[in-house]
């Protein structure tokens, strides 16, 4: 048996076991990539919902509807962790289709609706 461990190791044990649980699969071990891994999430969220503020451009409003759901569906691939229910790619594909399709159409079509709103509603269109 070894040296025991300081007191300041001691106090530092849960955030190294968190830091590892986030960066590593909870199944296969794997090292997640750091842009999968659920601590990245809110940053590339908040920097798309930004972006998403800023386009006044309907094909820009698309795009990045389109960007953020590959973004998520890409990290629930990547932290999928039931072995029980493993996934199915053609379920995945098909969910991730009808969520981006839905996505765009509701941000495409509500931005076109403020573009023609009447001058009291275009404050809206910065939500949108």
């Amino acid at each position: 048996s070894g040296p025991l461990p300081s007191r300041k190791a001691e106090r530092e044990l849960p955030r190294a076991r968190a830091i590892v649980a986030d960066a590593v699969h909870p199944v296969t071990g794997d090292i997640l990539p750091t842009f999968c891994r659920r601590s990245t999430t809110v940053p590339v969220n908040a920097l798309i919902a930004a972006a998403m503020l800023s386009t006044s451009s309907v094909s820009g409003t698309a795009a990045l509807h389109v960007y953020y759901q590959s973004y998520a569906s890409l990290v629930r691939y990547a932290n999928h962790s039931d072995e029980r229910h493993p996934l199915n790619p053609t379920r995945l594909w098909m969910g991730y289709g009808l969520a981006t399709s839905c996505a765009v159409a509701i941000g495409v079509g509500a931005a076109r609706a403020l573009r023609d709103a009447p001058r009291r509603l275009r404050p809206l269109r910065m939500a949108v």
